[in-house]
């Protein structure tokens, strides 16, 4: 196809959503509860966990999380009020956002299995990545950059969906894949701003591969997450990729774990893999 056709539909699939005719997806009810719960400063523990346990799937997740290795050093536990005191309040309400993001990505629709499916990966690898780089990163939260790596691609959602219904589109997915790949930062923008999510998360979407995006002086989420992208595709085998090196990315050098060089600084995240494996663990449902 045509890169005239590419822009046609780039352009039609932009105005739909401007205009409010492209099926954005809603935040799930639980995450929107659960999250207006934990900024209210009337509700406690025990509401929060109460608020948790109406969905069990959502509570048993809380749970596994709580009892997972990476909290290790405490005992075991199947309530979900304690595991909301071992978490904190604000680990719960990122916890459950990711795990209401994972949800949306389900789909019985056979056409669209295998693209959400590698988009849903991808996100999971970032975020499993951000979420150790969270953790060395001075003055962030761990669970949230999670959550950022985890819908950095959200706009990919819609318009895989838009175009599942474009029968010219079936036999050709790379064309897909392109426009997909062009507009998911736009359209994720919309999404997040729609979720009225706060502003460090909303630019999060357009970010992912602006790899040499230099807003701020210190670190931010979006600088965690470029850095967690070219993580992610490391190795991939894909010719096409053209990442830069990391000495070469502003946001790596921002991140703190630069000023060992390089090498030491992959070194360090070499070390991590089982930290990440377990991070990827929080986002499998």
């Amino acid at each position: 196809m045509s890169s005239d056709i590419q822009l046609t539909l780039e352009q039609r699939i932009l105005s739909e959503c401007t205009k409010g005719n492209l099926d954005l997806p809603s935040l799930p009810d639980i995450a929107l509860k659960v999250r207006t719960a934990v900024n209210d400063p009337s509700k406690d523990l025990n509401q929060i966990a109460t608020l948790l346990e109406m969905d069990p799937n959502i509570a048993a997740r809380v749970i596994k999380i709580a009892n997972s290795s990476i909290f290790t050093g405490y005992r075991l536990t199947s309530s979900c009020m304690e595991a909301v005191a071992r978490l904190g309040l604000h680990v719960v309400q990122n916890i459950v956002i990711c795990v209401a993001v994972n949800n949306l990505f389900a789909t019985q629709d056979s056409r669209l299995q295998f693209q959400l499916k590698k988009v849903l990966e991808h996100s999971r690898r970032i975020g499993a990545i951000a979420y150790v780089l969270g953790t060395i990163v001075k003055g962030k939260q761990a669970e949230k950059a999670m959550l950022a790596g985890l819908v950095s691609q959200i706009g990919a959602l819609p318009i895989i969906s838009y175009l599942s219904r474009i029968p010219e589109l079936k036999d050709n997915p790379k064309f897909a894949d392109r426009i997909v790949k062009k507009l998911s930062g736009q359209v994720g923008k919309m999404i997040l701003q729609q979720w009225n999510f706060d502003d460090e998360l909303v630019c999060i979407p357009e970010n992912l591969d602006n790899w040499f995006r230099d807003e701020k002086k210190e670190a931010d989420y979006a600088d965690i997450i470029i850095v967690a992208n070219a993580h992610s595709m490391f190795g991939s085998g894909d010719k096409n990729l053209a990442i830069p090196s990391l000495v070469e990315i502003p946001a790596f050098q921002k991140l703190g774990i630069s000023k060992l060089g390089p090498q030491a600084s992959l070194e360090i995240l070499h070390e991590a893999q089982e930290d990440i494996r377990q991070a990827a663990k929080m986002l499998v449902l």
